[in-house]
């Protein structure tokens, strides 16, 4: 069967990627954990593997198991066959040739290869690295060692502080720092966005620096030429792709290879082993260590040739098409929300993240887990972008082939469902302020009161910019005094509630900031509470 009717068995009439016809092939689909369909939203953290890929990790096991690059007998030549083939599958895939492509355990080995191996060897003492501040700790830490261990300097492309957008148009300042190296993601696991990366490589090389790729998101959601993209390093997961956890590799370009040395040793990368000294083998076979995966292999393989049945420009349309649709309902089913990233689907590939001032994102994943919705909520594995968008976690909605309207649904229902009626900001703080002077203050547990007044008006301002009225806020936290209560409303409190200051003063303590509060008023012109509310938030 010719790839072009292969295509033809995974759309619809109008030719367009059918998602119905694709669950078919991935067995896992049609389970029901718990008792309920599965609605599988996750494959940005792993897709789910096809009949296929089992079927090939099976007929390798079955009938061809044996050490490639080992044996001379039949059966190892067989394996060494498939492995080698597989090799030249993936890198025909990825529009490269063969003898580029390394072939590792993950793309995070393949990360700390290029900086553990190029970069211990060409990064010196004052010379600059500079990577994003969006990126996946895979391509973060190694330079982060690298760097420490040489006294390098380490610097970023900073982000928006709301969309956490990467912002490109800063690259040019950066890259008069004379950086060594750039290395970016090509698409971001938590913001979704397509990097630029032809115009990216042109800037970078432009100032004599090399470009290292991070291309996880996006071998299995767009089309991708690694030459086109101008890059010098990519690296890539199989996991991601419907292959197995095991699998992924690197590309880099054959003059940068032929520098580099192996940082782990032993297996069939030693071509000559003497006493004192070894020599190792030539090509990408002296980075691959031990005993090759060629399961692993086989495996990323056939998700290729799958991948391709699909066709990857249909791939994308239908993934677009899916997150088009959640850009669109999720302000409207959680007014609150707030989405990372481009606002369009064009822009993207694969997943969307965001926030919610009303439900925290491992409440609503528990929740959506009850109804058999499967999706990411944490900081996946970029912790210090959700620290500079001060988020301590986001949910992830994370699309593929197989994915239906269907998925989709229940997370729109229960977003609106979750809807509240107003949201109480914010009494306690476990932080303990430098105000305090009780020889009590190093004490641990819960403040509230005066001493979390500045922090509790400042975190309801913020929610105020979030909620926008959509419904109210309810302002507490070191309420004392009409003044206090002021502060509140004018921070986006529609209502002001009382704690601490109640207890000591009693009833009495109402009336006394009914009347303070409504002297304040007065003073600044306003007729009524409503005309007050949100004045200093900007």
């Amino acid at each position: 069967m010719t790839l072009a009717a292969a295509r033809g068995t995974w759309t619809d009439a109008t030719g367009n990627l059918d998602p119905e016809k694709v669950r078919a092939a991935f067995p896992i689909l049609g389970t029901r954990p718990g008792g309920r369909p599965l609605h599988y939203l996750d494959s940005a953290a792993t897709a789910q593997r096809s009949q296929r890929v089992v079927d090939a990790v099976s007929d390798f096991l079955l009938h061809h198991n044996a050490n490639p690059h080992r044996g001379a007998y039949t059966l190892g030549q067989e394996a060494t066959d498939a492995y080698e083939s597989a090799r030249a599958r993936t890198a025909s895939f990825l529009g490269v040739p063969a003898e580029e492509l390394v072939m590792l355990g993950s793309a995070t080995e393949a990360l700390n290869l290029v900086a553990r191996s190029w970069g211990r060897a060409n990064i010196s003492r004052g010379d600059v690295v500079l990577v994003t501040e969006a990126e996946h700790h895979a391509n973060l830490i190694p330079w982060q060692q690298i760097v420490r261990e040489v006294d390098a300097d380490l610097e970023f492309v900073p982000v928006d502080d709301v969309t956490g957008e990467i912002l490109w148009d800063r690259l040019d300042d950066l890259l008069k720092l004379k950086p060594k190296i750039v290395a970016v993601p090509h698409v971001s696991n938590v913001l979704g966005s397509i990097a630029p990366l032809a115009e990216i490589a042109a800037q970078v090389h432009a100032v004599g620096a090399l470009l290292s790729v991070d291309g996880c998101q996006a071998v299995a959601n767009m089309p991708v030429s690694i030459p086109a993209t101008g890059a010098d390093f990519y690296a890539f997961s199989a996991h991601k792709m419907g292959a197995l956890f095991s699998g992924g590799g690197l590309w880099a370009r054959a003059d940068l290879l032929a520098e580099m040395a192996p940082i782990e040793t032993g297996g069939d990368m030693i071509r000559e082993v003497r006493l004192r000294d070894a020599l190792f083998a030539e090509g990408t076979q002296r980075f691959e260590a031990g005993t090759p995966d060629a399961s692993g292999t086989v495996a990323m393989a056939a998700a290729c040739d799958l991948i391709d049945e699909f066709g990857r420009e249909a791939i994308h349309r239908h993934e677009v098409r899916m997150l088009d649709r959640v850009l669109r309902e999720l302000p409207s089913a959680l007014p609150d929300v707030r989405i990372l990233g481009s606002q369009r689907a064009a822009e993207r590939a694969g997943l969307v993240a965001f926030s919610s001032a009303t439900v925290h994102a491992h409440d609503l994943a528990e929740i959506l887990d009850r109804r058999g919705v499967a999706i990411r909520a944490g900081h996946h594995c970029a912790m210090p972008l959700h620290e500079q968008l001060e988020l301590s976690a986001t949910a992830r909605v994370s699309v593929a082939p197989y994915t239906t309207d269907d998925d989709l649904d229940d997370i729109v229902t229960v977003c609106r469902d979750l809807q509240m009626d107003g949201i109480i900001v914010g009494n306690t703080t476990l932080s303990r302020p430098a105000s305090l002077r009780s020889p009590r203050k190093s004490e641990t547990g819960g403040l509230s009161g005066a001493p979390l007044t500045h922090l509790s008006n400042e975190v309801l301002r913020k929610t105020a910019r979030r909620v926008e009225r959509q419904f109210p806020l309810i302002g507490c936290g070191g309420v004392t005094s009409g003044s206090d209560a002021y502060a509140k409303i004018r921070a986006g409190a529609s209502l002001v509630q009382l704690y601490s200051a109640l207890v000591y003063e009693g009833p009495p303590l109402v009336r006394r900031i009914k009347d303070e509060l409504a002297s304040a008023l007065a003073h600044d012109g306003f007729k009524s509470v409503a005309d007050a509310i949100g004045k200093d938030v900007h």
